[in-house]
């Protein structure tokens, strides 16, 4: 069997707390909110979980629940092929310390 799978990320600004946002399940099942600088470490190996806020729909309802999180959480392909995620919270954070977005890339 062959599966392809695409994704689509893009760096966005906006200062809505995780609790403003909607997720239905059908193209978003969860957001996770975790601190940059956390997450940076995790992804350099300084720590070895953070705490994460998680937001999701069950029952009818939204859920937000506080829960540790650890490099096994993340697909291994993206932590090692091509350090997606590093490179993404790189982006983000060279946007939070304000370089200018048109020459930050990932």
């Amino acid at each position: 069997m062959f599966y392809i799978y695409f994704q689509y990320v893009y760096l966005y600004s906006c200062n809505k707390n995780l609790e403003d946002f909607s997720v239905n399940g059908d193209e978003i099942g969860r957001l996770v909110e975790v601190d940059l600088q956390d997450a940076l470490d995790l992804f350099y190996k300084e720590k070895e979980d953070i705490l994460a806020r998680e937001k999701y729909f069950l029952n009818n309802k939204y859920i937000i629940e506080e829960k540790r999180i650890n490099l096994k959480n993340f697909m291994t392909c993206y932590q090692i092929i091509d350090e997606f995620f590093k490179r993404m919270l790189i982006a983000a954070k060279r946007y939070c310390d304000g370089e200018d977005p048109k020459y930050i890339m990932w």
